[in-house]
This record gives C-alpha cells, structure tokens and sequence, in this order.
C-alpha cells in the first residue's frame, strides 16, 4: 500500500499556524513541500518521495527542494533521516518523519519518534473528511485499519506482556523497557496485521544487520526501536536490492 501512494489527488494538508508563518510564506513552494509531506505520513506513516519527484511535482530545482526541506526542518516541522547502504556505508536515501512542532500540534494520527525516549503518541485528529477522497485505495485501507483495531483492543494487557517479553528478551539493547513496552501496546492494538509473528521476523533480521555492521554500529535503545523503527531495516534492504530506483537525490 505504502508503496502505491503518489501523493494526494484532491487536498494538501498544510497546517494553519504553518501557513501564516513569515518565514514559510517568504517561500510559498515550501509549504506547499509541507503539504505533501503531512498528506503522505497520515496516509502512510513516512514519506519517501525523492526530492526529484517532488521538483517535478512543484516545478522547481532539486537543490530548491532540499532547500525547502532544510527550511521545513530548521523549523522543527519534519525530521530527515538518511539511510545507509550496508554493503559500502553510502548514503542511499532518506526517510522523512513528523518534528515536533506537528507533533505537539497533534496534528498527525501516527506515532513518530522525534528523537530517542520520544513520548508523543497521538490519536488521529485530522478530520477524515479532508482527505478520505484522495483515492479509492486510501480509504479502504483506512475503514480496515479502524475494523482491525477495533478488534483487537479486546486483546488483555497481561497478554501483551507476555508477548512482548518474549520480543524484549531477544532484544540487544535493553534501555527504555517502559516506553519501549508502551510502543509495543499502542502498535499491536493499532491492527490485527500487527502481529508477534511479525516483530520476531522484523527482529532477526536487525540482529543479522547489527552482527555484519558491528564494528561501527550500536544496537538503538529498545525504546526507539519499538517505536516503529523495526521498520526502518526493510526500508534499507528494499533499497538495497533495488540499487537502481534511488530516492534520495
């Protein structure tokens, strides 16, 4: 799914106190940056439009679209980060997360980590309406995650602890086990999809990445890692095999 979003076909959702900024408004494109950044991450969860497309997309430059995304960043609106290749530790693309200026907003129905031990875990506060008719598939997706995690906050907390134990024990880097526990709860109870089944798959697959680069990389705090970042190592192995779509310009 994650991967057939363009970017939104009916509104961009450029956040008011944005688009009265002074700053911002001196560069109106970027806002307009801003504006499919938030549409992407309450769609998906990240946004991985090369700076290349997104050019194409505003008429403009590259470097006028890094340019706008260092503007954006400066004010804390986004979060960069880049993503190295594990063969030859280069630079091969770069993911984009809500700053903490949209999260304390509460403008974005995801949970995002800011930096290590974040604590903002939103609820979706962005009306559905504004954006439910971007496409078909958007909104499908949407209405099965809402019937998914319905059914599954009938799930017991001692029973999440269980499981989660099970994944904390095989964890590398103990460090945040209350947080990294209150990320786990919120994920599992986000869909019926989010499964242990997955997070143990998701976690062999960090150990083998921190064994083959552990002579300069140290395992993440569990607190950020089970704030989402599991899937930070599927995003670098997809790239990683597919050498020859770049999304970092």
């Amino acid at each position: 799914m994650a991967d057939e979003f363009e970017g939104s076909r009916i509104f961009l959702n450029i956040p008011v106190f944005a688009a009265r900024d002074k700053d911002l408004l001196k560069k109106p494109k970027s806002l307009l940056v801003l504006g499919e950044i938030v549409s992407m991450l309450n769609t998906t969860g990240k946004f991985f439009m090369g700076n290349k497309n997104l050019a194409k997309r505003l008429d403009c430059t590259p470097q006028a679209i890094n340019n706008y995304l260092q503007l954006l960043e400066d004010k804390k609106l986004i979060v960069r980060t880049k993503i190295y290749s594990q063969e030859n530790n280069a630079i091969i693309g770069r993911i984009i997360k809500a700053g903490p200026t949209l999260l304390n907003a509460r403008l974005l129905g995801l949970t995002t980590d800011v930096d290590e031990g974040s604590k903002h875990e939103l609820g979706r506060v962005v009306n559905g309406r504004l954006y439910k008719d971007n496409s078909l598939k958007e909104h499908v997706n949407r209405t099965s995650n809402t019937n998914s995690a319905s059914q599954s906050n009938a799930q017991s907390v001692p029973r999440l602890e269980e499981e989660f134990e099970e994944v904390w024990t095989k964890y590398p880097n103990k460090k945040g086990k209350k947080q990294a526990f209150n990320h786990y709860k919120a994920w599992r109870k986000a869909s019926v999809k989010h499964t242990n089944e997955y997070l143990l798959g998701q976690l062999n697959k960090y150990l083998v990445y921190c064994q083959q680069n552990n002579s300069w990389y140290h395992p993440m705090n569990g607190s950020t890692w089970f704030n989402g970042r599991f899937d930070d190592v599927l995003i670098t192995e997809s790239i990683a095999n597919k050498a020859t779509k770049r999304i970092y310009d």
